[in-house]
């Protein structure tokens, strides 16, 4: 044992880079997995801590730790990567020319440096209303800044648009780039209602130019490996439910109580609600690459006492069907008032339940899949393994390194297909798939805001 130790140690240098697991000498392409326990819902936040047992908590008895997938010896419990496609010498030697509108936290952490370090890619301008911020990337990333909007998007050398700013804004510029011909990255959400998502969905439509929403997290390792897993029916068995808990403290102040956010994210007419918007649309999204598209959508949302009315939503309740087809938007009457609410129907599938809280003092962040074999379970936000519990009790983890720059796997994927290679999972029908999780949000989202497809912003007086 000393020696295989030595042994594991001269390997590794046993620094927590895989030295000290004698599974990654054994099988390098195999990363270890994070240790953060917590993840936010931008790429730029920091882990958080998971709470403690309380001083009156049982002793719980220790679990076998799970064995890495490839210590196992049966190949069925094996994932691979996809392979990346070959590039011909006409596809290196060009390259997608980049416009990014917008220059926030998220842009300088992590889409910049992914829109420039992705192969057949680059940056080539920056544009936001806040000057000074444009000047700092456009100097990081050696790209120029734009003066306008316009100028940015109908510069001969760029050849595609990424929109990086509050959902508030996306329908105007998302259909600048349209009218100018340009293929358009959308931060998530795609907007801030289904309405206005239609509109934008439908315009690329008839323009008949490429449209894509950027939900990042559908493109990482731990996320393709969980779809694999379900995928093979002898680890899971046939799914039979599933379930997502999300718990944040966004909205508790520090000297006790609740409270409203600062910034954009607490303003509806820029995000189109509460936080549910950004995080909910995340979730909805992994769900689906997972297992199919989500269907019969309903739910209600609720604000604490503690905050007036007008305030956004900051918990959430929702059921839903997934995996049994595609799900369609319709009008449906609700009561003898009046109300109107777009529900996202479809046929089959497995029931599934969502809870959202941002007004919680223990973080949450847990996906839950249940199947007649095994049952799987991961976060969204996080970057630990995913775990698979067999019927004999026996555990698997999943572990592969997270992304140095969260948003550089979708992006090489979206850059690829630009480029001529065939259409990867993680992009196709992008468009299509955020248009879908907007009407499953509207649909949860309507009772509280009386409605969704009008200026709702405007009449805070009538939210619940």
């Amino acid at each position: 044992a000393g020696a295989a130790a030595a042994a594991r140690k001269a390997a590794g240098g046993g620094n927590g880079n895989g030295g000290d697991n004698p599974a990654a000498a054994k099988e390098p392409l195999a990363a270890k997995a994070q240790r953060r326990r917590y993840g936010g819902g931008g790429e730029e936040e920091e882990a958080r801590p998971r709470a403690g047992p309380g001083p009156n908590a049982r002793a719980q008895p220790e679990q076998p730790a799970a064995v890495p997938f490839w210590e196992v010896k049966q190949t069925r419990y094996h994932v691979a990567m996809p392979k990346e496609p070959t590039l011909s010498d006409r596809q290196r030697r060009s390259s997608v020319r980049w416009g990014l509108i917008g220059c926030g936290s998220v842009a300088y952490a992590s889409i910049g440096p992914a829109l420039n370090q992705c192969r057949g890619s680059e940056l080539e301008a920056c544009m936001s209303s806040d000057k000074a911020r444009m000047r700092d990337l456009a100097k990081a990333q050696r790209c120029k800044a734009t003066g306008s909007v316009h100028d940015l998007v109908n510069d001969p050398h760029v050849s595609a648009v990424y929109i990086e700013t509050p959902p508030g804004s996306h329908l105007s510029l998302a259909l600048l780039a349209c009218k100018a011909g340009k293929p358009c990255l959308l931060e998530a959400p795609i907007a801030r209602s289904y309405h206005e998502a239609r509109v934008i969905r439908d315009a690329f439509v008839a323009a008949g130019r490429p449209l894509f929403v950027a939900h990042t997290r559908r493109a990482h390792p731990r996320v393709i490996a969980a779809r694999q897993i379900v995928a093979g029916k002898r680890l899971v068995g046939a799914v039979t439910s599933v379930s997502y808990a999300l718990s944040r403290g966004d909205h508790l102040l520090p000297g006790g109580g609740v409270g409203l956010l600062k910034g954009w994210r607490g303003d509806p007419e820029m995000s189109g609600g509460g936080l549910f918007m950004e995080f909910g649309c995340h979730v909805l999204d992994v769900i689906e690459f997972i297992l199919g598209p989500i269907s019969r959508a309903t739910g209600d949302a609720a604000r604490p006492p503690g905050m007036p009315r007008g305030s956004p939503e900051t918990s959430v309740v929702m059921t839903y069907r997934v995996g049994g087809g595609v799900g369609r938007v319709s009008r449906v009457g609700m009561d003898g008032e009046g109300i109107i609410s777009d529900g996202v129907v479809g046929e089959g599938g497995v029931l599934g339940t969502a809870t959202f809280n941002f007004a919680s003092a223990v973080p949450k962040d847990a996906l839950v899949i249940e199947g007649t074999e095994g049952r799987l379970e991961m976060s969204v936000f996080g970057h630990e393994a995913p775990v698979l519990t067999l019927a004999s009790g026996e555990t698997i983890s999943y572990p592969f390194q997270a992304p140095e720059v969260p948003h550089q796997p979708l992006v090489q994927r979206l850059v690829d297909y630009l480029h001529g290679c065939p259409m990867p999972e993680e992009v196709r029908d992008s468009a299509e798939t955020a248009l879908r999780i907007s009407g499953a949000m509207d649909a949860v989202l309507r009772s509280y805001y009386r409605a969704r497809d009008d200026h709702f912003w405007k009449r805070r007086h009538t939210w619940l």
